[in-house]
């Protein structure tokens, strides 16, 4: 983590545990390699992830596009997987994933907008904080997830120009969930109290009609950097438009 300098990194076979924070903020990491013949990981366009394509650890910082869509074989987004990451403005998170750990996507200054797809059933702790870019957050999940941290969502733009975009008929399930308020406790020297206040994570909830969204499917084809890189752009303009 915090190696400024550092474009590749090379996982040899015997590795067997990678941490999601262990390439935190290594701003010019582009891409990890891992050895063929690694029965814990693998690599697809320079990402990190189990061998089994089922979790996601490491999406380094260094690569320069914009949207990424999570694989469909994932199934978990490990803490701390994609954080630091410089240019990202756009992740989609399909179907297939149940759960995203915590500081997920900290500090990531140019994202504005996630998608979290149908299956979502667990959110860490502060996924989003410090990500100040942040503007637009959409659940494709007719039914609120079961695990929720008090602070998944929290985000200082978020609360002040933040939309919440949930599909036809779910906005107040989703308002009364209860899950969607930040609570805070600040103390009043002058007053010798505690001021306790409940804040809305989303300055607005809305309505949208997810008909016709599909999930983005992964290229099949590894290491190919530049395909990875059409397909961004390709899927960037697609997402634009909706």
């Amino acid at each position: 983590a915090e190696c400024e300098n550092m474009a590749q990194f090379d996982v040899p076979a015997s590795v067997e545990l990678i941490e999601g924070g262990a390439f935190y903020n290594t701003t010019a990491l582009e891409e990890i390699n891992v050895a063929p013949s690694s029965n814990h990981y693998t690599t697809r366009g320079g990402i990190l992830y189990t061998k089994d394509m089922k979790k996601l650890v490491s999406y380094p910082s260094g690569i320069l596009a914009g949207y990424f869509s999570v694989p469909t074989t994932v199934e978990e987004i490990v803490p701390w997987a994609m954080s630091g990451h410089l240019s990202l403005t756009s992740v989609n998170i399909p179907a297939s994933v149940t759960t995203v750990g915590d500081y997920a996507l900290f500090a990531c200054p140019q994202l504005k907008q996630i998608v979290f797809g149908e299956g979502i059933d667990k959110l860490g702790e502060g996924i989003v904080f410090y990500s100040d870019a942040m503007t637009d957050v959409y659940m494709l999940g007719r039914r609120i997830p079961s695990q929720i941290n008090v602070s998944a969502l929290e985000n200082e733009n978020l609360i002040e120009n933040g939309t919440l975009w949930v599909p036809t008929g779910t906005k107040s399930m989703y308002e009364n969930s209860g899950l969607f308020v930040a609570h805070y406790s600040e103390y009043d020297e002058e007053l010798d109290v505690y001021i306790e206040e409940d804040i809305p994570v989303f300055a607005k909830i809305k309505e949208y009609d997810p008909t016709g969204i599909g999930t983005v499917q992964a290229a099949g084809k590894a290491d190919d950097r530049q395909m990875r890189f059409d397909l961004s752009i390709a899927t960037a303009f697609q997402l634009g438009g909706w």
